[in-house]
């Protein structure tokens, strides 16, 4: 049996608890796994999976999501609330 994604359901804030993720910041990404985005955005094409403990620098937030750096020069979009750092 296949792992579920983490849904990306909108967060009210790019919060946790009294965290921001900020960039150049590092997170991982908690339990499950997650597909890696091209665009901020549930329907972004999907680039990959994120699994937990996989860890990534911050680029930069927009909204509910993170562009983390992927391997190479690329760059990929995760919701935030699969994250933590």
């Amino acid at each position: 049996m296949e792992p579920k994604p983490i849904e990306a359901t909108p967060l009210v804030a790019p919060t946790r608890g009294k965290q921001t993720v900020q960039t150049g910041a590092t997170v991982e990404i908690r339990k499950g796994w997650v597909t890696i985005r091209a665009t901020p955005s549930p329907t972004g094409k999907a680039m990959g999976l994120a699994y937990g403990n996989d860890t990534f620098n911050v680029v930069t937030v927009e909204g509910d999501w993170v562009q983390v750096q992927l391997k190479g020069k690329q760059n990929g979009w995760i919701p935030m609330e699969a994250t933590q750092d």
